[in-house]
């Protein structure tokens, strides 16, 4: 991936909250719902924030240990896992900016650096009838209470 793609969270369709270092996510149209912690929910939040590849990938590189290659290549394979699950999408503007490490935290500086583990997207269809069956899939753009006119 180019390190300037930004992605941006799949809303409306696409809901999540992130407590205690999980994030919670549901698709809504597809009535799956997942859950990422750590790395996973770090990369996470770094998309909600807009950053792009590059900046994400520097951030996990300044606060873990490990093979920069096999951790590149771990994150892209999690990006596409986003991607196929379309929780996230490519966002239509690319605002410039730098890739660079201006937002590397003190932990590299003390040398305290984390093992980097690799980043677990668990999808969950238990409740995806449930889910399906909710009336705000009814609704229009504008979401709930406004129903969609047929």
């Amino acid at each position: 991936m180019q390190p300037f793609t930004r992605f941006r969270i799949n809303e409306p369709k696409v809901i999540q909250d992130t407590i205690e270092g999980e994030s919670v996510i549901v698709n809504l149209a597809t009535g799956n719902y997942f859950s990422v912690d750590k790395v996973g929910a770090e990369i996470w939040q770094n998309i909600e924030q807009g950053k792009s590849i590059g900046e994400i990938f520097e951030i996990i590189f300044s606060e873990y240990d490990g093979d920069k290659d096999k951790i590149r290549i771990t994150v892209d394979g999690f990006f596409d896992e986003l991607i196929k699950e379309d929780l996230v999408v490519k966002r239509s503007e690319q605002p410039g900016g730098s890739v660079g490490n201006e937002n590397k935290k003190t932990a590299i500086e003390q040398g305290q650096k984390k093992v980097f583990e690799a980043p677990n997207l668990k999808k969950y269809t238990d409740v995806q009838d449930l889910l399906l069956l909710d009336p705000i899939h009814e609704s229009d753009e504008t979401g709930w209470p406004n129903m969609k006119m047929d």
